[in-house]
């Protein structure tokens, strides 16, 4: 997922990110997240793992809602672009190169 905002709604959208991926849903295999500041605004980006579809399916509550509907429920309007996309895994390297702090700055995406 890939959510461009303010910088005001931008912690907010991350606390839910957070909140959802440190629940350990069941069929969640790995994620990280990061974010990436401008002078116009905050992105978000999230890449998570998991083992099948309908994980994602049972985590979110139906087949029609994805993570941006089960995230964005009441900031929805304030998102200025948001991007969902869904891969099939053909391979993966799973390498921990980065420590998970717990801060907003464990990753950063696009750096500053």
């Amino acid at each position: 997922m890939r959510a461009r905002l303010s910088h005001r709604d931008a912690p907010e959208l991350l606390q839910r990110v957070r909140a959802l991926i440190e629940g350990h849903p069941d069929g969640l295999l790995d994620a990280c997240w990061g974010v990436q500041e401008d002078e116009q605004g905050s992105s978000l980006l999230v890449t998570s793992t998991w083992r099948d579809l309908e994980s994602i399916y049972r985590t979110v509550g139906g087949h029609d809602l994805l993570w941006d509907a089960a995230l964005l429920e009441g900031i929805g309007e304030r998102v200025q672009d948001l991007e969902v996309q869904h891969y099939s895994v053909e391979g993966s390297t799973h390498t921990s190169m980065l420590p998970h702090s717990g801060g907003a700055d464990a990753l950063a995406v696009g750096g500053r």
